[in-house]
């Protein structure tokens, strides 16, 4: 899995290649959200947080493959909302694969920011 190539999609807002990344049954749980389970609950979770900023961009600082079928990301990421406010989060995000395909993708993070 090309982890860079990953968060450049996000931070592109491209929902359906970014799904691609994902198993059928894939789970991925953002923040104290509950978790989406499948691609069609995924691309909601997606596309509702594409839609609530202008845009979005990721700095990586650390990736870790403490196994085989997991990699944990840390780094920055900046939200732009639509009134033009940056306002930078840090994100900490641990993917379990199956076969190169995300299984579970647990994001840490705390958007609250977004909504001050």
């Amino acid at each position: 899995m090309n982890i860079h190539h990953l968060f450049h999609l996000v931070d592109q807002q491209q929902t359906e290649a970014y799904l691609e990344y994902f198993h059928d049954d894939g789970i991925m749980t953002f923040g104290n959200q509950p978790p989406a389970v499948g691609h069609e609950e995924i691309r909601r979770q997606v596309d509702g947080l594409f839609q609530s900023v202008k845009k979005l961009h990721h700095e990586i600082d650390h990736v870790w493959k403490p196994e085989e079928d997991t990699v944990i990301v840390n780094g920055q990421v900046t939200y732009t909302k639509h009134s033009g406010e940056e306002v930078p989060v840090v994100f900490s995000g641990t993917y379990f694969l199956k076969d190169e395909k995300i299984s579970n993708y647990q994001v840490f993070i705390d958007v609250s920011p977004l909504s001050a």
